[in-house]
């Protein structure tokens, strides 16, 4: 049986590639911050908590997106007993979503050390693809492109030092880990939403 893929289905699908992108993030936080030096008492939680919390604010306002979209509150707007239309345009919510997560992203790059040093930054080259897979108008894709690779190049030159040195040596392996993560992430999204 040959089912179509309808909004609902790229919202409930962009909403698992959030989910899973902000557990890629949380837990690359986690890396680096079991290889920070010791620091005073004092300095430790406003350096640990800073991550987390971009990470959280970025989570809840995408995820927030998607799920009051028109297409996703079809689901659960019955169990409040109304049947108006609510919600952001769905396809302007996967906008604002893929939007965010550029800025998103590019605050997380900033502040652990630039794109080049930052292991956050492969993630820059998993939104477009993502954009590609969640079927993205290809203008907005280009758009997306395009700020990414503005964002990547600017984030060259304002790298700071005490960016670069979050992680200790552990930074190694929060690169691995965000590296591969994206990868298994692309390819699932990508083997999810195929045309079929």
């Amino acid at each position: 049986m040959h089912e179509v893929i309808g909004p609902v289905n790229l919202v409930a699908a962009a909403l698992i590639t959030q989910l899973s992108l902000a557990a890629i993030v949380f837990l690359a936080v986690l890396v680096l911050q079991s290889g920070d030096l010791p620091v005073t008492v004092s300095q430790r939680p406003a350096r640990s908590v800073g991550l987390h919390l971009v990470t959280l604010a970025a989570a809840l306002i995408t995820v927030g997106l998607l799920v009051f979209s028109d297409e996703y509150s079809t689901i659960w707007r019955p169990l409040f007993g109304t049947s108006s239309h609510s919600g952001v345009p769905w396809s302007w919510a996967l906008f604002f979503v893929f939007l965010l997560n550029i800025l998103w992203i590019t605050v997380l790059v900033v502040t652990t050390g630039g794109s080049e040093s930052s292991p956050f930054g492969p993630i820059y080259f998993l939104l477009p693809a993502l954009a590609i897979f969640l079927r993205e108008p290809l203008h907005r894709a280009g758009l997306y492109l395009l700020l990414i690779v503005v964002s990547f190049t600017l984030n060259f030159f304002i790298a700071s030092d005490k960016g670069k040195a979050r992680g200790g040596r552990r930074r190694p392996y929060a690169y691995w880990f965000v590296s591969v993560a994206c990868f298994a992430l692309a390819t699932f999204v990508g083997y999810v939403t195929r045309p079929r």
